[in-house]
């Protein structure tokens, strides 16, 4: 899809085979009015102000076979429902990158029971992305679910009181890292970081609590890092007092005004 040309699928839309759908330059659109999936070894690419919606349906990245989708570019647009990172055993990534931009519902990645299941989703190179709740890998398996969020401006940004979990109590990986740049921003709701997760905030990375966090894995923080809780919010830990003791004392802890 070039040249300001539009594809407009009423109803849902599943490419199942090994293909891509690349929808590039400014005024192409490629617009469902439900369910978009990428699956099957298939890819979507989305650049040079290209826009892709599902609408309120939901985005389905490598749940029923392999899928990656990349969106590139100031300009450039992926936006739906909530979305969906790998399920069912298989493997889904989507990426974000050069002030590209996305606003999905929701976002959840290495979800599922079935072994084997990896979602990865990069936001990189100053693009941004909003959402709602963020479930990750949060399933007692051994499933995978990775955010990065790298270089100057990169931001991902959960609105009003949304929740985030990062892991689960065992089996999983969930890892959560920014750096050189980057910010996560919490919704007002609670982050709870379960005994598999992990949040690494790298050198020149913000992560800002804006709700109350529960922290049963680990967090980590460069010197030159950034780890910010809203004011009268609580940071605590249900394994051990010397857990928490021991971060605060190798983090920056900053409270907003």
């Amino acid at each position: 899809m070039q040249g300001s040309g539009d594809a407009i699928i009423t109803g849902s839309f599943a490419n199942n085979t090994a293909s891509t759908i690349a929808v590039t330059g400014a005024g192409s659109t490629f617009t469902t009015t439900s369910n978009l999936s990428i699956n099957g070894g298939s890819a979507m690419n989305i650049a040079a102000s290209g826009a892709v919606s599902s609408g309120t349906g939901a985005i389905n990245i490598g749940t029923s076979g392999n899928g990656t989708a990349t969106v590139d570019g100031s300009g450039s647009s992926f936006g739906g429902g909530q979305v969906f990172i790998g399920q069912a055993g298989n493997t889904g990534s989507l990426t974000f990158s050069d002030s590209a931009s996305g606003a999905p519902q929701r976002d959840q990645r290495g979800r599922e029971r079935q072994l084997g299941t990896s979602g990865t989703l990069t936001i990189q190179g100053g693009a941004t992305v909003t959402g709602t709740n963020l479930t990750m890998a949060n399933f007692l398996n051994t499933n995978t679910g990775s955010l990065t969020i790298n270089g100057t401006g990169s931001k991902v940004t959960l609105l009003g009181a949304s929740t985030a979990t990062i892991g689960a109590a065992s089996a999983s990986a969930a890892n959560l890292n920014v750096d050189a740049g980057g910010t996560f921003n919490s919704g007002t709701g609670t982050t709870t970081v379960n005994a598999t997760g992990t949040v690494t905030i790298g050198l020149g990375g913000t992560f800002k609590a804006n709700g109350n966090m529960t922290l049963n894995g680990q967090l980590t923080c460069d010197l030159n890092g950034n780890f910010i809780l809203a004011a009268a919010k609580r940071l605590r830990s249900r394994t051990a007092a010397t857990r928490l003791s021991a971060l605060l004392k190798t983090i920056r802890l900053r409270r907003s005004m």
